[in-house]
């Protein structure tokens, strides 16, 4: 009875709410197809596009705060705006410096941990927000076109492409049982990744291989498929350099293609940002730097000064951010996120509801690839997606529960 209740009440007519979220989260690939089109016939990027861009940026955060307001979860916002002001009235109060980085703090932060995060509980369609990804797959193959002609020309590798994309493809993955058509665009997105794209990407795409699996109905076929898998990475781990110079005579040079073929893992300077900010955690231990201080360590560091600069300066990678923020308690700090994930992972299994675990799997898969190796979680929309989802699973079950204790009620009431 609960599974059906889910299915009445998550789906149903095409919304407004599930098309803007769509567009909110992917409105980036749009803005990144004008610039390479930009580049190719001006040769520059033109500032009109950046300042458009941000305006497009800003007014998403106010529409989607007057649709929160309209589908009257407004106490949900003011909760969470309280607690994100909290932790950054306190950051300031720890590290008052962070205050350069006020103005984007605002924006991003706050925008996509607090904003686009509500902004989740109030879809009330999921296979129509799904459905909205049909034009993005479109733009996404334009885009790669574009992007691999902008790579020849000027030689220089896109990681905005790479995770700009990544929800469309991991859509596209979740869709293949549907139509094997899906396999096209997620080819093409992944070898333009390939060729001129970014290599953390593909951790996302790992990922989301590995839930797609987990979250099979078929136990057999998920340890056949699984089994094949470890085997087929583990040969292609071994023989790594081999594949890429293979690859090298068929595809264009690329930058990921070079590296796995001279086998350089090259982290282009994590490696820096990982050995200076771990052995201050070792030193430091317990001490609680703040949120936003991993940047202004590693500014120092590097002598950067700008407000660009320094916001740049991040950990790449949460388990470090989050410890050199927090010192060694952001251990409970990380087993929180952990045990989140792992609930939120349970209820879509439990659930079995297609639309449900597509949505899970694109944005769970998104957040772990990209946090682990590139972004920073305090302003990444994939964290803040991430959320979003879990706080929509949420008030899906506590829904379902509410509507089979009604039809219960309601049951004995009549008898």
């Amino acid at each position: 009875m609960g599974e059906r209740i889910v299915v009445n009440v998550y789906t149903g007519k095409k919304g407004f709410v599930p098309r803007f979220t769509v567009f909110f989260i992917n409105f980036g690939i749009v803005f990144l197809m004008l610039s390479n089109i930009s580049q190719l016939v001006f040769g520059k990027e033109l500032a009109a596009i950046t300042l458009l861009q941000k305006i497009t940026t800003v007014a998403c955060l106010i529409v989607s705060v007057a649709i929160i307001i309209f589908k009257n979860k407004i106490i949900q916002l003011l909760k969470c705006s309280l607690v994100w002001v909290v932790l950054h009235v306190i950051a300031y109060i720890v590290n008052p410096d962070i205050s350069i980085l006020f103005s984007r703090i605002i924006i991003y932060s706050f925008g996509y941990l607090v904003v686009l995060a509500c902004l989740f509980i109030t879809i009330e369609d999921l296979t129509s927000f799904i459905k909205a990804y049909t034009p993005y797959i479109y733009i996404s193959v334009l885009l790669s076109v574009l992007q691999v002609l902008c790579y020849t020309k000027s030689g220089v590798y896109s990681m905005q492409y790479s995770y700009y994309t990544v929800p469309v493809a991991i859509i596209c993955m979740c869709q293949i049982k549907k139509s094997t058509l899906f396999y096209i665009p997620l080819l093409i997105i992944i070898l333009t990744d390939l060729v001129c794209g970014s290599r953390g990407c593909f951790l996302c795409f790992v990922i989301a291989v590995i839930f797609i699996e987990l979250l099979s109905e078929s136990s057999a076929n998920r340890v056949i498929v699984v089994s094949v898998l470890a085997i087929a990475f583990a040969l292609l781990i071994i023989n790594l350099p081999s594949v890429a110079k293979l690859a090298l005579r068929v595809l264009p040079d690329s930058r990921t293609l070079l590296y796995l073929a001279e086998g350089n893992l090259n982290l282009s300077g994590r490696d820096v940002y990982y050995g200076q900010l771990f052995g201050e955690i070792v030193e430091s231990g317990f001490s609680i730097h703040g949120l936003y201080s991993d940047r202004l360590f590693m500014a120092n560091y590097f002598s950067r000064t700008t407000m660009a600069e320094i916001y740049g300066s991040y950990s790449h990678n949460i388990i470090i951010e989050v410890l050199f923020q927090f010192g060694w308690l952001g251990i409970p700090v990380l087993v929180i996120m952990l045990l989140g994930l792992c609930k939120s992972f349970l209820a879509v299994k439990r659930s079995k509801e297609e639309a449900q675990q597509t949505i899970w799997i694109c944005f769970a898969s998104f957040a772990l690839g990209q946090l682990l190796v590139s972004s920073s979680y305090l302003t990444a929309i994939s964290f803040g997606a991430m959320l979003g989802v879990y706080f929509l699973i949420d008030k899906m079950r506590e829904d379902s529960l509410k509507n089979i204790i009604d039809i219960f009620i309601k049951q004995r009431f009549e008898k």
